[in-house]
């Protein structure tokens, strides 16, 4: 079984009680400006876990700006996949 907690709170505000093995942003943070967008990516990246799993689905015009996110982001992630709309990248 998987053990799934779902938790409703507002993005740019929430800070994760616990790191993740997985996080999954299915086409939520284009409906944020660009600052707060990366401010709340590179939040979710600092709450993966060593070996975790990040999968990002988002508008293609807003892809250039979460890889650099990821590139500068203090741990080192590994891309699995990418496409025009999304990444799926492993944290090291």
């Amino acid at each position: 079984s998987l053990d799934v907690t779902g938790i409703v709170a507002d993005i740019t505000a929430f800070d994760p009680p616990d790191s993740f093995d997985i996080i999954v942003v299915d086409r939520t943070l284009h409906m944020l400006d660009q600052v707060p967008r990366h401010a709340v990516l590179a939040n979710l990246l600092d709450h993966t876990k060593a070996n975790g799993w990040a999968l990002i689905i988002d508008e293609p015009s807003n892809m250039d700006g979460f890889m650099d996110v990821i590139d500068h982001h203090p741990c080192e992630w590994s891309i699995k996949t990418q496409s025009k709309e999304l990444v799926f990248i492993q944290r090291s």
